[in-house]
């Protein structure tokens, strides 16, 4: 309630001032690098072994990246967002930043939380071609975790992991699968988790180099 009457939710329009906040104000120029700065230092890396990362974007021939939240737009969303004039999924990023001779391949490999990816499709139909994706790769980037559709308010009784709260705090669906089948292919991984909320990843964090 404190927050509410300093924010002037209780007060008169015109002595509210953010009521004249212009509309050429919103997604401004300023704001946009604003963002970036904030979405930069919120990056947290947990594990780096044998400094695999950085990445020399200039001497890596292919890059895999795997996973549900790969190009996903929801993952870099939130409950009660607006519609941003622009949106950046990782795999568009990865090959926005990379050199021009290097190979960036995409592969879903599962929903995030269901056992298949389409609804008439057949569960773990997309893993055969992660797994082809992988093995042609130099490194993988795996890209996983959660959007605003599990971390919701709103419980779904037909869906045990949509749009409530959480059931457990391990990767929802097939997501562990998918990483420990695509971690038999030998390559080097990066795993990028996208959560609003806190992710058991145990197993990754003895097997997976990166993350």
């Amino acid at each position: 309630m404190l927050t509410r009457m300093k924010l002037g939710l209780f007060d008169t329009a015109e002595n509210v001032p953010y009521t004249k906040i212009g509309f050429h104000q919103n997604d401004c120029q300023e704001h946009r690098e604003f963002a970036l700065e904030v979405s930069k230092k919120t990056l947290v890396l947990l594990k780096n072994e044998n400094n695999l990362l950085p990445l020399d974007r200039n001497t890596i021939p292919s890059i895999a990246v795997i996973g549900p939240n790969a190009n996903s737009r929801e993952a870099l969303t939130g409950n009660y967002c607006g519609t941003a004039s622009n949106y950046i999924t990782v795999l568009e990023g990865i090959r926005e930043a990379v050199g021009k001779d290097t190979m960036v391949s995409y592969a879903q490999g599962c929903h995030l939380y269901r056992d298949k990816a389409e609804n008439l499709g057949e569960a773990r139909d997309r893993f055969a071609e992660a797994v082809s994706t992988a093995e042609r790769a130099d490194i993988v980037v795996m890209c996983m975790g959660l959007d605003a559709s599990i971390e919701g308010e709103e419980g779904d009784v037909s869906n045990e992991y949509a749009s409530g709260d959480k059931l457990g705090l391990n990767l929802p669906g097939l997501q562990q699968e998918l990483l420990e089948v695509i971690y038999q292919t030998g390559k080097p991984i990066i795993l990028v988790l996208l959560a609003g909320s806190a992710l058991a990843v145990t197993w990754a964090a003895e097997k997976i180099p990166a993350i």
